[in-house]
């Protein structure tokens, strides 16, 4: 529980900082949710603990991740999977675009 809570606080700070509508950004916990359920825990804190929903306008949803790596892995193992967990979370996204995001600034 205390995992989760902080998060959501993180996702809630880069929203912030990257000027993401906040409630597209608070489904990412559960989009999260829907793929440990999916590919099991291991899987998902391997490939997708640092996915983050970035932009959804219809039928395109874009998440990010920190690693060029998980990136191409993703693409290449876990295209369906990411997909059809997205259009659960998100009636009518019918595409997912995996990008890179920068790193957060530590101060």
């Amino acid at each position: 529980a205390a995992e989760r809570q902080a998060t959501a606080l993180r996702l809630q700070a880069e929203a912030m900082r990257a000027n993401i509508d906040p409630a597209i950004a608070g489904k990412t916990l559960s989009l999260h949710d829907r793929l440990v359920t999916r590919l099991g825990r291991k899987t998902f804190d391997a490939w997708f603990g640092s996915l983050e929903i970035r932009q959804c306008d219809g039928a395109r949803l874009v998440v990010s991740v920190i690693d060029r790596f998980v990136k191409n892995w993703i693409e290449q193992n876990f295209t369906v999977e990411l997909a059809e967990c997205a259009a659960a979370e998100f009636p009518g996204v019918t595409r997912v675009e995996i990008e890179l995001r920068k790193p957060p600034r530590v101060a």
